[in-house]
């Protein structure tokens, strides 16, 4: 009996199987793009960063493309900015508090998960 299968190769009612070589090319493209896409964002987050480092006046239609493309800037110091009421403000100061909070919190979670895997193994040797 001809099993009837659809436009991508699946028999009706079974389920989509890929073969080791096909998972393999599919997890090879996802890695891919998201390479591509990562260097993109990067590529997009320095080149936002021209007009607050390039005292030229740039076109009309550069500028346009740089607020369209404005969602990629990860703008951590932006998120310091009504803090001007506690400590000193101006750009300089905004910058140092949020390029300083970020590696101290990375430290600390690192801290935090190493306490934690300390005090899992203790408990883990306690009941044994």
């Amino acid at each position: 009996a001809a099993v009837n299968t659809g436009a991508y190769g699946v028999a009706e009612g079974g389920s989509a199987e890929l073969s080791g070589k096909q998972q393999s090319i599919a997890e090879g493209s996802v890695s891919m793009i998201a390479h591509y896409f990562k260097s993109g964002v990067s590529h997009q987050q320095m080149t936002n960063l021209f007009p607050a480092t390039f005292a030229i006046p740039f076109p009309r239609a550069f500028n346009k493309f740089l607020e369209m493309m404005s969602w990629a800037d990860l703008d951590i110091v932006g998120l310091f900015a009504n803090i001007g009421c506690y400590v000193r403000t101006g750009y300089f100061y905004i910058s140092l508090l949020g390029m300083t909070l970020i590696p101290l919190a990375v430290v600390g979670l690192v801290i935090l998960a190493f306490v934690l895997s300390a005090a899992r193994l203790k408990l883990a040797k306690a009941e044994k």
